[in-house]
């Protein structure tokens, strides 16, 4: 933004930012710079300091890292239906303030409803929720039945922002030829 943006006062006339709100397509989290309860997210501030020179006063927690089982989103989270799971989320934040933290695993929007240039697309089904309201970096859960979920995490201050993250999941199935699958992967990924 600062290098093509605002340091042509030649050839730039303005600019505007996508999307300011909130939008499902594909997840939740991933169009807009506003949260569907109204909480302000990073690209919200940002946006704030390029255009007023100023960040707000009660800056958004910033995320530095999301896991399932130790694995991040680039690992390719493979998990066995019903097995136990662990996910934790790295926080940065100045204040120290009480944030609350909310997970939840959502199916992958079903390829027959996806959107195509920013239709309607339905908000896939939230199949778990843990809501508490205590302060937790970490959670576990049971990875669902088999197929495409992600996990989300929702990180909220007393300020009316949120910083969240999601990562992307395969459960498979935990017959004996899906646990012999997710063994070998396992063990080809351990080599490299």
């Amino acid at each position: 933004y600062i290098d093509y943006i605002t340091a042509d006062i030649k050839q730039c006339v303005g600019s505007f930012v996508f999307l300011w709100g909130q939008k499902q397509e594909r997840t939740p989290t991933w169009y807009g710079v506003i949260l569907e309860n109204g909480k302000n997210t990073e690209s919200a501030q940002v946006m704030q300091y390029l255009w007023t020179g100023e960040w707000p006063k009660h800056r958004v927690p910033t995320m530095t890292g999301l896991t399932i089982n130790g694995l991040s989103g680039q690992d390719n989270v493979h998990l066995i239906e019903g097995h136990v799971c662990q996910a934790e989320v790295t926080i940065e934040h100045p204040r120290h303030e009480i944030l609350k933290y909310r997970w939840e695993i959502m199916a992958e929007v079903d390829k027959s409803v996806e959107s195509d240039g920013g239709d309607f697309e339905p908000s896939p089904e939230v199949i778990w929720r843990d809501s508490s309201d205590h302060s937790t970096t970490k959670v576990e859960f049971f990875a669902p039945s088999a197929g495409e979920y992600r996990l989300f995490v929702y990180v909220d201050d007393s300020h009316d922002n949120a910083a969240t993250a999601n990562i992307p999941i395969l459960v498979e199935s935990a017959s004996f030829m899906g646990l012999i699958v997710h063994r070998i992967k396992k063990y080809f990924s351990l080599m490299t």
